[in-house]
């Protein structure tokens, strides 16, 4: 049995992603354990949701956007200088 990085890296990975997202799951039940249920908090873990499903849209559409600048002036999206800031003047930014 060998112990190539290749091979147990991404599993390693793998499981301490699980572990993170255990724990986070386990301390939130915990901690709204000890929170005292108001309407002010009970309107907000209503409209949480939502607003996680906003700002991974918002993500989403940043991403996308960034990638569609950087493909339309023909560079590729590694390189070294902000997608949005361009280094000729008739460009003007993407964003």
């Amino acid at each position: 049995m060998t112990s190539d990085p290749a091979v147990y890296g991404p599993i390693a990975g793998i499981l301490a992603m699980a572990l993170a997202t255990y724990f986070t799951r386990v301390a939130g039940f915990w901690l709204m354990a000890h929170v005292p249920m108001t309407a002010r908090v009970r309107r907000m873990l209503e409209t949480l949701p939502g607003a996680i499903v906003v700002a991974n849209s918002t993500l989403s559409a940043f991403a996308r956007a960034t990638r569609s600048c950087w493909l339309s002036r023909g560079r590729r999206p590694s390189g070294p200088s902000s997608p949005w800031i361009s280094s000729s003047a008739e460009s003007g930014p993407c964003l």
